[in-house]
């Protein structure tokens, strides 16, 4: 994933951030520094501070326990976002413990 170049494309990453955000441990603490970047009147600005906190976010989402191996004796479940010019989706299963 590119790093956002705009406060348009920091607010899609951060909308999957978002999404995601209970994969990953302290993100309220990891993602401060990127908050004030995608207001309407903040100057873009993009500091060393702001790609820490965005490849440290990046990096906890890419590893376990949010990635594992598909269990096929569970179902699967597709979670999709669009907008007018880019689309993801996700292929999801819940775990032993209910978490998705």
């Amino acid at each position: 994933m590119a790093t956002p170049t705009s406060p348009t494309e920091l607010r899609q990453w951060l909308g999957l951030a978002n999404y995601l955000h209970k994969y990953t441990k302290d993100y309220a603490g990891l993602i401060q520094p990127l908050s004030s970047l995608p207001k309407k009147d903040a100057a873009w600005l993009w500091r060393p501070e702001h790609k820490a906190a965005f490849d440290s976010v990046k990096k906890s989402l890419a590893s376990a326990p949010i990635l594992m191996l598909p269990d096929d004796s569970k179902p699967f479940h597709v979670v999709c976002d669009a907008s007018d010019f880019a689309i993801w989706c996700t292929l999801m299963q819940f775990d032993d413990e209910g978490r998705e």
